[in-house]
């Protein structure tokens, strides 16, 4: 069983990383960075030698990672995107879907109502779940930063702009890209709640938000919903109880 020996949980994605702890059955969140080189230094530092790993970005230092990973003796586990029991692909090549997607679902695949997950991150995903696991489909666009560098990328005038805004109107204009910005990310969560809504012909649902993008959001105008931060390592444990 998997809980035999110490297990790291690692989620990479493209802009950061975040690990937790598999111990006695209950998930222990222990860390976090933001790219693959802070990611190999913590790992020198870690005594536990099972590694469960999903990845998003780079294949090549997904790659590079694991192999460094096997050369040092660690036994690993690289999760992709698979069938898994409780669990229905509604895409036609379901290696296309992401798997950081995919185990936000695994994680909720058991629950007794659908469900609707949005995960703000470097992109922000819809994804809608029918009771029993069956994947009804999706959105994906970019995410708030993205946005941001969507735009400035054009004019070596501009900057993102890394602070709250104070305003309800900009009074520069890396401020108005940057309220305008989060408006955009308001509006893809209200439009996917109604498009959710409609989809499951308003029969009651459970609304779950993850992604470190959440924090830019404003939650008081959302319906009521669970904030679940850590629902793509949750996903994780779940592959691994299935797997190992």
């Amino acid at each position: 069983m998997f809980e035999a020996q110490p297990t790291l949980l690692i989620e990479s994605g493209n802009s950061s990383w975040k690990a937790a702890r598999l111990r006695a059955n209950a998930l222990e969140y222990c860390s976090r960075g933001s790219d693959f080189g802070s990611l190999r230094n913590w790992l020198r530092e870690r005594p536990e030698q099972r590694i469960v790993l999903a990845t998003v970005g780079d294949e090549n230092d997904a790659v590079l990672l694991v192999s460094e990973l096997q050369q040092r003796g660690y036994e690993i586990y690289r999760v992709q995107t698979s069938d898994i029991t409780h669990f229905t692909h509604c895409y036609t090549m379901p290696e296309k879907l992401g798997v950081d997607r995919w185990l936000t679902m695994v994680a909720l695949r058991d629950r007794p109502l659908p469900v609707a997950i949005v995960d703000v991150g470097t992109a922000i995903t819809l994804d809608v779940m029918n009771i029993g696991g069956v994947h009804l489909g999706g959105w994906i666009a970019p995410g708030f930063l993205l946005m941001q560098e969507s735009l400035v990328s054009r004019s070596r005038r501009l900057a993102v702009h890394e602070h709250e805004p104070q305003h309800l109107l900009g009074t520069s204009t890396e401020e108005a890209i940057s309220l305008g910005c989060a408006a955009a990310l308001q509006g893809f969560v209200e439009q996917a709640i109604q498009t959710a809504n409609g989809v499951l012909n308003r029969q009651p649902y459970e609304l779950y938000l993850t992604g470190g993008g959440v924090r830019h959001l404003n939650l008081a105008q959302l319906p009521p919903h669970q904030l679940r931060p850590h629902l793509v390592l949750e996903g994780l444990q779940a592959w691994a109880k299935e797997r190992l």
